[in-house]
């Protein structure tokens, strides 16, 4: 038998030859594999190679958010559908920006994939926006409808505050 070939086999099975053993397969790799790009069924999925969340739904963008603001301000945000949040803000509550501190900036790249949000609602006292604080980051190819953006200091629909050292970050 030769490695990577594929080979066709008769087994007659009766109750004088039959025994029983495990077969296990081992996969180290996986070569042509495609994430999917729309219609999916799940929230948001993880690819560790990239460092990208792929974001399908409402409910997967909030919960992505949580995970970005509770330490991984460097991954990526990729959209995979338009997003259409709640207009009752009971079912998800007022929006928490990623990167809610200039010590926690946002530093990863959020891609909209030409994909929109609605219904974005961000009131803050510090900062308002999809994104608050920005450093070393990318956003792109996102359009916010129907957004309601308010803040006592930083607001922006997009991006309340960008690190001002030119080129850090390209909106």
């Amino acid at each position: 038998l030769e490695m990577g070939k594929a080979y066709n086999f008769t087994a007659e099975i009766n109750p004088e030859n039959l025994e029983l053993e495990e077969i296990v397969f081992d996969v180290t790799a996986v070569e042509g594999w495609t994430e999917p790009t729309e219609n999916v069924d799940v929230d948001y999925f993880y690819d560790t190679d990239s460092k990208t969340y792929s974001v399908a739904t409402a409910k997967g963008l909030q919960e992505v958010a949580e995970k970005i603001n509770a330490g991984e301000f460097t991954a990526n945000i990729t959209l995979l559908n338009d997003i259409v949040l709640p207009t009752t803000r009971s079912a998800v509550g007022n929006w928490t920006p990623l990167g809610l501190t200039t010590k926690n900036s946002y530093r990863g790249t959020f891609n909209g994939n030409g994909h929109t949000i609605e219904n974005l609602v961000c009131t803050g006292s510090d900062v308002a926006g999809l994104i608050g604080y920005t450093y070393n980051a990318t956003i792109k190819n996102v359009t916010l409808k129907n957004a309601t953006i308010s803040s006592n200091h930083y607001a922006g629909g997009i991006v309340a505050w960008v690190n001002n050292l030119p080129g850090n970050t390209k909106v």
